[in-house]
């Protein structure tokens, strides 16, 4: 059976493996010409890292930082809501990862036979073009291309997306944050602005700043703009998104 997956980001390389641990050999297409990651961070929860188990990939979790609570704020500091992660921990046996998500990129290609993974080749009119202007067959062709759906597209040509004015720039820092925020996932919110952190390695901060922007507007100089949107916030988002860039 001729199985092919569009797109090598996490959805489409996990789904290989699944497959290959049923006996089935699926191809995964990746328009890029070189294996890549988005990078910056993703959190595991207990549901996920099951998941993980059966894939036989729970390694990659020693990786990254088991987070022991969760915390949101308002911008000046107030706390809104607490969850004690231990409690989920005690339940379901596993506690609440913070990983690099290129950890779990590169661990989902490693596991995969070689050839399994085809860079450089993109979908067109519902066929793969190659390199060499080959059309491969499908019995079943899957898309997983992310947001921008080339088989989306291609499939329902009516569909679109809809913008929320929401736009995240997010950075991996190399550093912890404040001590007392060391195993926590901590979020601050302000008016028309959120600020995601958390630890995903032993001196890594994964962090994200979302803010209503209108759709195309770019900031020319982003670390200077990040600071000024958010200079009445507490120091600990400040220290972050000072290393944007």
């Amino acid at each position: 059976m001729n199985i092919n997956i569009i797109g090598a980001g996490i959805g489409g390389l996990a789904l290989a493996r699944a497959l290959h641990l049923r006996g089935l050999r699926p191809r995964v297409f990746e328009a890029n010409p070189h294996m890549v990651s988005l990078g910056g961070g993703l959190l595991i929860p207990p549901n996920s890292a099951r998941i993980l188990d059966h894939l036989g990939l729970s390694n990659v979790l020693q990786e990254g930082v088991a987070l022991q609570d969760m915390q949101i704020l308002d911008a000046s500091g107030r706390l809104l809501y607490h969850r004690d992660q231990r409690e989920g921990q005690q339940r379901y046996g596993r506690p609440l990862i913070g990983l690099a998500r290129t950890a779990l990129h590169r661990a989902l290609a490693e596991s995969l036979p070689a050839g399994t993974i085809l860079p450089g080749h993109r979908l067109e009119r519902i066929h793969i073009t190659l390199m060499a202007s080959h059309e491969v067959a499908s019995d079943l062709l899957i898309g997983a291309d992310g947001r921008a759906s080339k088989a989306r597209q291609l499939m329902w040509s009516g569909t679109q997306l809809v913008p929320n004015q929401q736009t995240a720039y997010r950075g991996v820092a190399r550093t912890r944050p404040l001590r007392e925020w060391s195993e926590t996932f901590g979020e601050y919110w302000g008016s028309g602005r959120r600020f995601t952190f958390f630890r995903i390695g032993e001196e890594l901060t994964y962090w994200h700043a979302s803010i209503q922007q209108k759709p195309g507007m770019v900031f020319e100089r982003k670390k200077t703009e990040l600071l000024r949107l958010y200079r009445d916030f507490p120091v600990q988002v400040y220290g972050l998104a000072g290393q944007y860039g």
